[in-house]
C-alpha cells in the first residue's frame, strides 16, 4: 500500500471546479484501498470506494463528507480511510465486506418493494447480511399496521408515515435497524423537538414502534427511545386549535364558495360539510348507499366515524342539505357522492385547497364545526344536543355507559335552524 495523497485540509477546502457537462470531480486517495473523494456539481462531497468483490469491481458509497463533529451525519477523511481499509482487508480475505453487505441489503429491500407493499417477510429478513435497514423495518411495520386503520384515514396516515421518514428520519434510513443507537435517534429528533414538538414526538413514537418490532424479530435487545425522551428538554406545547370564523361570517364564506371556480364536487361537498357540521373525511367519502333523500336521513357506518365504538351515526338532513345532495345529479346516485376531477373519491386536500384558492386564511375546514358549536352556545342549544350533533365522545365513563339515546329529533331541529342561518333564511 502506498502513502495517501488526500489531506484533511484539501478535503475540507476543495470546491467543484465547474465542468461542462457537469460531472462529479474525483480525487484518488492513493493509499491502494480504492478510496476516492467525489466533489459534486452541487459542491457536496462524498467518499466512495472502488473494490473488487467476488470477481466483480464496483463503486461503493461510504458516506458524505463532514469534519466529524459530534452532531454531524457525515464522516471525516480519517473515518472514510478506516472504513475503506476494513472493506479492503475483508475482500482480500475472501469475506463479504460491509459495503457489499449493505448493497445486498438494499437490493433485497428493492425486490421486496417490487413484490408488494415494501415490507419484508421472515424469509427475506433471513437473506439480508447484517439484517434490514431502519427504512426496511419502518416500511414493514407500516405495512403491518395500515390494515387496522380506518379507511377514511388510511391513505393520509400512510402518507404521513412516509413523509416523516423522508423529512425527519432520513439519517436513520440506511442504518441497520440492529445498530440504531440512542445518539442516532437524538440527532434526528432534537432539531424539531422545540420548534415542532408534536411532530417530533410523533416521529419518536414511530421509531419506538420500529425498534420494538426489531426486538420481537430477534434483531436487537433494547429500545432506547425512552432514554432519548428523558434526555431531551421538557416542553409544554401550546394548545393548537383549528382556525374558525365567528358564526355570523359563515353565510358570507358559503356565498364565496358557491361563486368560486373550484371543482363543482368540492364546492358542493364543502357546503354539505358546513350544513351538517361533520368531519371532513365523513363528508368527502360519503356514499349514496348511506343516504335516504326522501327521509332526509344520512346514516354513516360506525367504521367511518372517529368514535366507531358508538355505532352508526344518524345525521338529520336539513332541506338545504338535501338540496345540495340533489344538485350532485341523479346520474350519480351510486357509489361515492363526491368525486375528484380525475375520478375516484374527493381528495383529503380538496377543502384546504378550496379555502387557499379563495385566500381564506382565518378558517380551516374543520373550523366549521367550531363555528357551529359557537352558534349552538349563542342560541341556547343544550350541551348534550350540540355535542351529539358533532358526534363527539360523551363525558366520563359513567355517562358513556348510561347515556344511550342519540337525541335525533332534537338534533334535527338544531340542524334545520343552523342551515336556515348559514343560508340566510329569516
Amino acid at each position: 500500500m502506498s502513502k495517501p495523497s488526500l489531506t484533511a485540509a484539501f478535503v475540507k477546502n476543495v470546491r467543484y471546479q465547474g465542468r461542462n457537462p457537469p460531472v462529479p470531480e474525483r480525487y484518488n486517495d492513493g493509499a491502494g484501498t480504492g478510496l476516492y473523494l467525489n466533489v459534486m456539481p452541487s459542491h457536496s462531497k462524498q467518499f466512495l470506494q472502488r473494490l473488487k468483490v467476488a470477481g466483480k469491481r464496483r463503486d461503493y458509497g461510504l458516506g458524505g463528507y463532514s469534519t466529524g463533529g459530534e452532531n454531524s451525519l457525515g464522516i471525516s477523511l480519517a473515518k472514510a480511510r478506516e472504513i475503506a481499509l476494513d472493506n479492503w482487508l475483508a475482500a482480500r480475505r475472501g469475506e463479504v465486506p460491509a459495503c457489499e453487505a449493505k448493497r445486498q441489503a438494499r437490493l433485497a429491500e428493492r425486490q421486496a418493494r417490487k413484490a408488494g407493499s415494501g415490507s419484508l417477510d421472515a424469509a427475506t429478513l433471513a437473506t439480508i447480511p447484517g439484517g434490514p435497514t431502519f427504512e426496511a423495518a419502518f416500511l414493514t411495520v407500516l405495512a403491518a399496521r395500515a390494515p387496522s386503520w380506518k379507511p377514511s384515514v388510511r391513505v393520509s396516515s400512510e402518507r404521513s408515515w412516509k413523509q416523516g421518514l423522508r423529512d425527519y428520519l432520513g439519517a436513520l434510513a440506511r442504518v441497520p435497524v440492529a445498530a440504531v443507537t440512542a445518539a442516532d435517534i437524538r440527532r434526528c429528533i432534537e432539531p424539531a423537538w422545540t420548534s415542532k414538538p408534536k411532530t417530533a414526538e410523533k416521529q419518536l413514537r414511530r421509531i419506538g414502534l420500529v425498534l420494538r418490532w426489531a426486538i420481537a424479530e430477534g434483531l436487537r435487545d433494547a429500545d432506547p427511545t425512552p432514554a432519548v425522551r428523558s434526555a431531551l428538554p421538557r416542553f409544554k406545547a401550546a394548545p393548537r386549535h383549528f382556525k374558525a370564523l365567528p358564526p355570523d361570517q359563515i353565510p358570507g364564506l358559503l356565498a364565496r364558495v358557491r361563486e368560486s371556480d373550484a371543482p363543482r364536487d368540492a364546492r358542493l361537498a364543502f357546503e354539505l360539510m358546513a350544513l351538517t357540521a361533520l368531519r371532513t373525511n365523513e363528508v368527502r367519502l360519503a356514499d349514496w348507499s348511506e343516504i335516504d333523500l326522501e327521509a332526509a336521513l344520512w346514516v354513516i357506518p360506525a367504521e367511518r366515524m372517529k368514535y366507531s365504538e358508538r355505532g352508526d351515526h344518524r345525521v338529520p338532513l336539513s332541506p338545504q342539505a338535501v338540496e345540495v345532495l340533489r344538485a350532485v345529479g341523479p346520474a350519480r346516485e351510486a357509489g361515492k357522492v363526491f368525486r375528484a376531477p380525475r375520478g375516484g373519491a374527493l381528495g383529503d386536500d380538496a377543502f384546504r385547497d378550496l379555502l387557499r384558492d379563495l385566500g381564506v386564511t382565518e378558517c380551516s375546514p374543520h373550523g366549521l364545526r367550531s363555528s357551529f358549536r359557537d352558534h349552538c352556545a349563542l342560541n341556547g342549544v343544550d350541551r348534550l344536543t350540540a355535542e351529539a350533533a358533532l358526534a363527539h365522545a360523551r363525558g366520563g365513563k359513567t355517562e358513556q355507559a348510561y347515556f344511550r339515546v342519540d337525541l335525533f329529533a332534537q338534533r334535527r331541529a338544531v340542524m334545520v335552524a343552523w342551515a336556515d342561518f348559514v343560508c340566510g333564511a329569516a
